[in-house]
């Protein structure tokens, strides 16, 4: 067995500066293998312990009976370890077996004291204490070890030998490891938990949506039906009329010289008995204060009506003019008379008048007096106030659930009452009734009727809600029994349905190349959006329950 050699001149030095210590090296039988060899100061008297390597990790070693020779031949008076006792304790010293068996003399080959794979160093301090070995395999990056501190003083499972601070970066770096282990298998129980139980796909489908235009479709609406009847054309309708009184006050523009007699609007009415009553003209009307006036034109005054065993009086409207001319005639406020003609027999109670404004105009001399273009004016101005008046009010009438159409309404104005032409007045009151028709329907029973034309009885489409722009135009129009025939034009949107539980039981499964493919290819859609939850997805789950239809 060759010697070995190349022991280190700092060895031979500090040997030489304490001769007291005796240090030996082996090397590996029939090789001159580079492994490290740790040299370690003795303890003085005791004997110096051999670390061997784990036999379970290495082959056994055959061992020479011949004792090993010491390198240095002054100190080999016993064979074997030898006791000394240091002044100062040094630091360790690490040596490779090629350096030591390159300096070392010559000598006869002795036997390994330790497995070529360990070290072993003397520790500061003094004494022999566990060998420093190469860093643990085991320890993770959270573990290393310092450089050249022994395994007794970094030991990852026990805290001997470490100080005080050591202690708590140990502590440290286990809370780490432990924190890391416990975040890491929570990530991927997360990542499981994502990819299977709370997975989702979500299908966002834009359903193709076509125009249809309605051109001339010709309907019925009727009052007195209460639903659609689609064969005929008859959709339900309902009537409905407002009456309105407006008036206005003008100024008298014209003059004139002349002897102007009073004249007022009076209610003539009947409250004798259920048979209309005629007056001829130039009858006499009597007010309290003893003025005559008389009728203009022959009327009739209407009969009575009978209700609950009661007389309700009916009324016509005509003028009244003074018998006389000069302003005796004029009297403000309301005004009552009789008719002197009925007086002693019982008609004189069960007939009479009453002017609501009184009686005006009645002059001598130049007087302002109402032109034919004050007529026109005051006319024209109050009937567009009840106009105004008229639909105002209508519409706040009308139900939310009506649809009203202005081809199916109409403003009749029932009178006008303006002075007439040369009356003499400051100012004139024009007034004028009108009443106001109309025939409404619900629009959703025009979208029901037209639902079969525009959708068809397959059912593929619908109409699309708020799409609906129509027009109405009458044919003709009854008011009075309720009836009108209108031409329907415009247009409505429809859009494809789309079953959902078609599109999940094709697409369960499915990865997502598949799906993309499959709802491409659908002529009902116009266009899709997948979305995968987790991201990571590549398929459809197969659980229907985890598939979601959202339409645009």
């Amino acid at each position: 067995m060759p010697r070995i050699k190349g022991q280190s001149d700092g060895i031979r030095k500090r040997g030489a500066q304490h001769p007291e210590h005796t240090i030996s090296l082996a090397g590996k039988k029939e090789t001159g293998d580079a492994e490290e060899v740790f040299l370690r100061r003795e303890e003085p008297r005791k004997e110096l312990e051999i670390v061997k390597r784990d036999v379970s990790l290495i082959l056994p070693v055959k061992k020479e009976e011949t004792p090993p020779r010491e390198i240095f031949p002054e100190d080999t008076s016993r064979s074997g370890t030898r006791k000394y006792s240091p002044p100062e304790p040094t630091e360790s010293i690490r040596v490779s077996k090629i350096e030591a068996a390159r300096r070392a003399p010559e000598k006869a080959p002795v036997e390994e004291i330790n497995p070529p794979t360990f070290s072993q160093g003397i520790r500061e301090g003094g004494g022999i204490k566990e060998p420093i070995i190469d860093e643990d395999k085991v320890s993770s990056w959270f573990f290393r070890k310092r450089s050249g501190v022994p395994k007794a003083q970094d030991d990852f499972y026990t805290s001997a030998g470490l100080s005080e601070e050591e202690r708590e970066e140990k502590k440290k770096r286990q809370s780490l490891f432990r924190g890391i282990l416990v975040g890491g298998g929570s990530l991927f129980v997360i990542l499981i938990l994502l990819s299977t139980v709370f997975a989702r796909v979500t299908i966002s489908v834009n359903p193709k949506i076509e125009t249809v235009e309605i051109q001339d479709v010709t309907a019925v609406f009727d009052t007195t039906v209460a639903a659609l009847i689609p064969k005929q054309k008859i959709l339900p309708a309902a009537k409905l009329e407002f009456s309105k009184t407006a008036s206005q006050e003008f100024e008298a523009t014209g003059k004139k010289t002349a002897d102007f007699k009073a004249r007022g609007t009076v209610k003539i009415y009947n409250a004798f008995n259920s048979s209309p009553q005629p007056l001829v003209s130039k009858t006499r009307f009597l007010s309290g204060k003893g003025v005559l006036y008389r009728l203009l034109v022959s009327i009739t005054i209407p009969a009575a009506k009978i209700e609950s065993g009661k007389v309700v009086p009916q009324f016509v409207e005509t003028e009244l003019v003074a018998d006389e001319s000069g302003d005796g005639g004029n009297i403000s406020g309301e005004v009552k008379l009789v008719i002197p003609g009925f007086e002693g027999t019982p008609k004189y109670n069960g007939f009479y008048a009453i002017a609501p404004s009184g009686f005006s105009g009645g002059a001598r001399g130049e007087r302002n007096v109402v032109t034919k273009e004050d007529r026109t004016r005051a006319s024209e101005e109050v009937t567009k106030q009840v106009y105004a008046e008229l639909e105002k009010e209508s519409f706040g009438k009308v139900p939310p659930d009506f649809t009203v159409s202005d081809a199916l309404r109409a403003i009749e104005i029932l009178k006008v009452d303006v002075p007439a032409t040369d009356t003499a007045v400051d100012r004139f009151t024009a007034r004028t009734d009108a009443v106001l028709r109309m025939i409404v329907f619900r629009e959703g029973d025009v979208v029901s009727f037209l639902r079969g034309l525009v959708v068809g009885q397959d059912q593929k489409s619908e109409i699309v809600p708020d799409s609906i722009a129509l027009t109405y135009a009458a044919r003709s129009i009854d008011f009075a029994k309720g009836r009108a025939e209108v031409v329907i034009r415009g247009s409505i949107k429809t859009r494809a349905v789309i079953s959902e539980s078609d599109i999940i039981n094709a697409i369960k499964g499915r990865s997502a190349g598949e799906v993309k493919e499959f709802l491409k290819a659908r002529t009902d859609i116009a266009s899709s959006d997948v979305s995968f939850f987790p991201p990571w997805l590549l398929g459809v789950p197969g659980s229907a329950g985890k598939i979601k239809i959202r339409y645009k």
